[in-house]
């Protein structure tokens, strides 16, 4: 049926369906076009390295997709609309195209906009998970204003595509008139837009492929053949299981067994502590010595990678290896074989947020206040965590996460906490206004730093829950971010695009050992933390720590050079984009069809760097980094 209606088609190629055809000609023109215009700039906008743009390449990659795509989508207008009669058929055919046209057009611009704003696209895996997630309305509060707003642009591109079609009726009729062959030109056409651009596609792509793949960042389409091939590009080294030993380990005895307490907030950004008074926070590390950071790295600029490597001990490398094979936490399970209780309160719903879903299972109980607004379910779960602590008859060791995500956009808080002013209106906060947006920043950290507030005061009132631990020098603290936030500084809002800015991913890190003198490192990350923690609790027996992490502890002094590894949420399959941090340098990397591509490198205060010590750098960064690959995965 569907051979027999194209074939219809192609033989009664009268004035209508030139029509239909000279209307797709000049959508996949415009289109193409209005991308390559825009591209660069929005690529610039998102803060991607923009010197291996290519005009060319992004035109011609944008109209053979088009090309492609409306051949595909007359195909299936002709499969779908192929009974009845003629005029009729042509009439649904010409509805089905404009609709979907108005679709696609809509969906271009909302993805401009979000790149602008964020540096990530409508079918980056972090916004797939938010739009899967039943809280979205809740989490980026998108106003009734902005849900008209696109409903009224969709009706106009509607209305402009209808006005083109008519257009195009038009001028084919009065091609006719004058007695041209508008089926020639018509396929002249054709074969002049479609084959150079097949051609040059293939070739000039295969010949440069640095400006191919931001031609592929820049395009709504070459996204969706992203995640159409994303499995196939997951089946990488990084996904093979970890080393049979991580799972057969015989768990050393510890010989101290302190209560745990690793206190985790949302969009902790390191430099807010230094504009926003958190006087609870103050005053414990002014009481207890407490161990610092001068730069402390998360494991990635995502909740999700950033919350494995903290859990974990891993660099966010390993996270899909652990996700897809099912890898347990090794260090909560040393502490679970050395007789502790592992529970966990949290405001953030890690089980929504696909492929994290394994994180939740590493505790013995999880508490998770999802269904509430942040600031009150951190409410509800510090009241919970009080009460738990009252009630717990247990004299097993404790390690207890609590997870608090007020500071999550859109930075609620209780209104006595409002100290900073003025704010912006949380009710109006859109996605679609960029310009509203950005001209309101200074409204927004306001609103931020209250947030912190908050946060702040409830760090004070968990610290009381546990302070007859602490006066028996009985419980380790931690008190840390997931990720930072950005706010303009670079260009962009937020955190969810792949930058490895300070403002994304550097976060405080303060820890309180009982009996260790306080020290501010140099350098560290989320991976360290645990090892740090077990090595406190001193096992018996002496092993290779290294084998089962890729953090080492802060309490030894460091035999070679700190290194640090700050992933992008979906690595590898979904963004290969990753960063390598030492105590000089940060270099920004990529890995391209197995192949690990440098990006940029900048010194720790994110300012552009060049040089044979750079480079030399980031060759022993490249060892490293292999190394750790071979000794914590299964051979090839």
């Amino acid at each position: 049926m569907l051979i027999k209606n194209i074939f219809v088609a192609v033989r009664r190629f009268d004035t209508e369906h030139q029509a239909v055809a000279l209307f797709s000609l000049l959508h996949v023109i415009g289109v193409g076009l209005a991308y390559a215009v825009v591209g660069p700039r929005v690529l610039a906008a998102g803060n991607s390295s923009t010197e291996a743009v290519d005009w060319p390449v992004l035109l011609v990659t944008t109209v053979f997709d088009l090309a492609v795509l409306e051949i595909l989508l007359y195909v299936i207008a002709v499969l779908l609309c192929g009974d009845g009669n003629r005029v009729g058929r042509l009439r649904a055919v010409t509805v089905f195209l404009i609709s979907i046209h108005a679709l696609l057009i809509l969906g271009i611009l909302l993805d401009f906009t979000l790149f602008n704003l964020l540096g990530t696209h409508l079918l980056d895996p972090m916004i797939i998970d938010y739009m899967k997630n039943p809280r979205i309305q809740k989490e980026i509060n998108l106003s009734t204003g902005s849900i008209v707003m696109m409903a009224a642009v969709l009706l106009l591109i509607g209305a402009a595509e209808v006005g083109v079609r008519h257009g195009c009726r038009w001028f084919v009729a009065r091609l006719a008139a004058w007695q041209l062959p508008v089926r020639r030109i018509l396929v002249f056409a054709v074969v002049i837009l479609i084959v150079p651009c097949a051609v040059a596609t293939i070739t000039v792509r295969h010949r440069n492929p640095a400006a191919a793949l931001q031609a592929d960042r820049a395009t709504l389409l070459r996204q969706v053949i992203a995640r159409v091939r994303v499995n196939d590009e997951r089946k990488s080294e990084y996904t093979r299981p970890l080393h049979e030993r991580y799972a057969a380990a015989e768990f050393p005895r510890l010989q101290r067994r302190p209560d745990i307490l690793l206190i985790q907030v949302e969009s902790l950004r390191a430099d807010i502590f230094g504009t926003t008074p958190h006087p609870k926070i103050e005053e414990f590390v002014a009481q207890y010595p407490v161990q610092e950071s001068a730069c402390h790295m998360s494991g990635a600029t995502g909740t999700d990678y950033g919350t494995f490597s903290l859990l974990y001990g891993l660099s966010g490398i390993h996270f899909m290896a652990c996700s897809e094979h099912g890898h347990r936490s090794w260090p909560l399970e040393l502490l679970r074989a050395n007789g502790y209780e592992v529970h966990g309160v949290t405001s953030s719903n890690l089980r929504k947020w696909q492929p994290a879903f394994f994180l939740n299972d590493q505790f013995d109980s999880l508490e998770a206040y999802t269904h509430l607004r942040f600031d009150h379910a951190d409410r509800a779960a510090v009241t919970w965590l009080r009460e738990f602590h009252r009630k717990r008859q247990s004299n097993r060791p404790l390690f207890q996460f609590v997870f608090l995500a007020s500071p999550h956009y859109n930075y609620f808080y209780p209104e006595q906490y409002e100290v900073d002013t003025p704010v912006f209106d949380p009710e109006s906060i859109q996605t679609i206004g960029i310009t509203r947006l950005r001209g309101q920043r200074e409204l927004l950290v306001n609103r931020y730093r209250n947030s912190i507030r908050y946060v702040d005061a409830l760090v004070g009132e968990i610290l009381e829950i546990y302070r007859d631990e602490l006066a028996r020098d009985e419980l380790v603290v931690v008190v840390t971010g997931d990720h930072g936030e950005e706010f303009w500084e670079h260009g962009l809002f937020g955190h969810i695009a792949p930058l490895f800015y300070n403002e994304r991913m550097q976060v405080p890190y303060i820890m309180y050992l009982p009996g260790v003198e306080p020290r501010t490192l140099p350098l560290s990350s989320h991976m360290d933390i645990l090892p740090t923690i077990i090595d406190y609790c001193r096992p018996e027996e002496a092993f290779d720590l290294s084998a089962y992490v890729s953090g080492r502890s802060l309490l030894q002094p460091a035999t070679a050079p700190v290194l640090a590894t700050v992933t992008a949420t979906g690595f590898p399959g979904a963004d290969g984009r990753f960063c390598f941090v030492t105590e000089a340098y940060k270099h920004w990397v990529e890995l391209q069809f197995d192949t690990i591509v440098p990006q940029r490198s900048t010194d720790l205060q994110d300012r552009p760097v060049e040089g044979a010590d750079v480079v030399r750098s980031l060759n022993w960064c490249l060892r490293q980094h292999a190394a750790e690959v071979d000794r914590l995965h299964v051979p090839r």
